[in-house]
């Protein structure tokens, strides 16, 4: 019994002295470390100025975005404007005969004969030839077709045509110089 109290003083006895060692250690001033880390208002802190800075890109995001978006709708109608004048400009320069009739610009090309069809209605233009329809999404104030100055369905040497473009009007003129005698032969059937 004797030597199983020895063991067990000798075990307490390191234990003891095991414990009392780390607490040494532990309280030595050059083993002591301060964990480094952030307090609570630090954290508080840089929470509130990056939401600052992400609530000033989200708002000038959306500026931007919007300031391209308009952009891009007014370059798609000045596009639509100078795609549909040039077409036209053409389409008169080469036309051998120009008719007008209910909303319906009808040009036959001098070249090859075949017509080519303007449908004017009150949001779109569309223009028709061979397999190919353009649409051009433009908003029509008015349009009127003219022989010799004077307003008129059927054969056709001018056309004016105001459309809204970017809350301005525009004003577009179409002109088809006949020769001599095509206009004698017009001002016989329509007089004047």
């Amino acid at each position: 019994m004797i030597s199983q109290l020895n063991i067990f003083k000798r075990f307490y006895l390191d234990v003891y002295r095991d414990l009392s060692l780390h607490r040494k250690l532990l309280c030595h001033p050059k083993l002591q470390r301060r964990m480094k880390s952030f307090t609570l208002i630090e954290l508080i802190v840089t929470m509130i100025i990056s939401s600052i800075g992400i609530g000033i890109m989200g708002s000038a995001y959306r500026i931007v975005n919007h300031q391209y978006s308009s952009y891009k709708k007014m370059n798609e109608g000045i596009s639509h404007i100078k795609q549909l004048n040039a077409l036209l400009h053409k389409d008169f320069d080469n036309a051998m005969q120009v008719n007008w009739r209910n909303g319906t610009l009808e040009i036959v090309n001098e070249k090859d004969e075949k017509e080519i069809i303007y449908k004017f209605n009150h949001n779109t233009i569309t223009r028709l030839q061979a397999n190919v329809n353009d649409v051009f999404e433009i908003k029509i104030i008015g349009i009127k077709g003219m022989l010799m100055d004077q307003p008129l369905t059927g054969i056709i040497d001018e056309l004016q045509i105001e459309v809204l473009v970017n809350g301005a009007n525009q004003h577009f003129h179409f002109k088809k110089q006949y020769g001599a005698d095509v206009m004698m032969a017009m001002k016989e059937v329509y007089g004047n």
